[in-house]
């Protein structure tokens, strides 16, 4: 597993997908990568992780990295009222996305169900 960057280290630069390296997104996560391929985007608000082997472990290690509780961030600035409000909403339960095995995974097989070609057939055929 690559190790993060420490706080005495450079940062390879901010990575900012949405804005500066948009144009050249592999060319920047080569940059991190070669950089210890884990480093904080003050942009993104969030830990960037670029190695296939640190990305598995990671998603394998729900205790360590939970999906509970998370709450995405908009793309945009939105206004004050509506960021407040969206920190402190909570759905009547959560979103797949805030699952972690095995709740996640019962819930998906369900979810999937919908989603086989037996299931969709129907839909996709017009009516007589």
């Amino acid at each position: 597993m690559a190790r993060p960057l420490t706080d005495d280290e450079p940062l390879p630069g901010a990575f900012d997908p949405r804005n500066r390296d948009r144009d050249d997104l592999y060319g920047a996560l080569a940059r991190l990568r070669h950089h210890g391929g884990i480093v904080h985007s003050p942009q993104l608000q969030a830990w960037c992780v670029t190695e296939h082997d640190d990305i598995a472990a990671i998603l394998r290690n729900d205790e360590d990295f939970s999906a509970r509780d998370h709450k995405p961030r908009s793309l945009t600035d939105l206004p004050p009222d509506i960021t407040q409000m969206l920190s402190t909403w909570s759905g009547e339960s959560a979103s797949l996305g805030e699952m972690d095995p095995p709740e996640h995974t019962r819930v998906r097989s369900v979810i999937n169900a919908g989603f086989t070609p037996r299931a969709k057939g129907p839909a996709l055929h017009p009516r007589p």
